[in-house]
């Protein structure tokens, strides 16, 4: 821990609509509030949508390494509402999305808590 706050790495796709502005206001949108400061940017890649419907669009990729001073759920609250901003629906698992933002890891917590797996 860095002072209360704990590295975490955040997973960001797109598929629908405008994929490359959606990712850039969606990192800005993570890393707006100042309990998560943003550490690293990975570039973004194009990726085939895998399971879920058939003939569905590309992905965008990128992964992004914040450090924060949230909790687990709480930065999972954060991501939610950041995915919700950019008019997420959860129709279809797998399916395709405007914006999907998953918590890869959290310092070095292992957890089978269901809300967060």
């Amino acid at each position: 821990m860095n002072g209360g706050y704990t590295k975490a790495v955040l997973a960001l796709g797109s598929n629908l609509g405008e994929r490359n502005d959606t990712l850039s206001e969606a990192v800005a949108d993570l890393v707006d509030p100042p309990e998560v400061r943003l550490l690293a940017v990975s570039p973004v890649v194009q990726t085939k949508a895998v399971g879920g419907p058939p003939n569905q669009p590309d992905f965008l990729n990128m992964v992004i390494t914040v450090e924060t001073s949230l909790s687990p759920h709480e930065l999972l609250d954060h991501c939610q509402a950041v995915e919700n901003k950019h008019h997420r629906v959860r129709e279809v698992r797998w399916g395709p999305r405007t914006l999907d933002v998953d918590i890869i890891t959290y310092g070095d917590l292992r957890s089978d808590d269901p809300t967060l797996t």
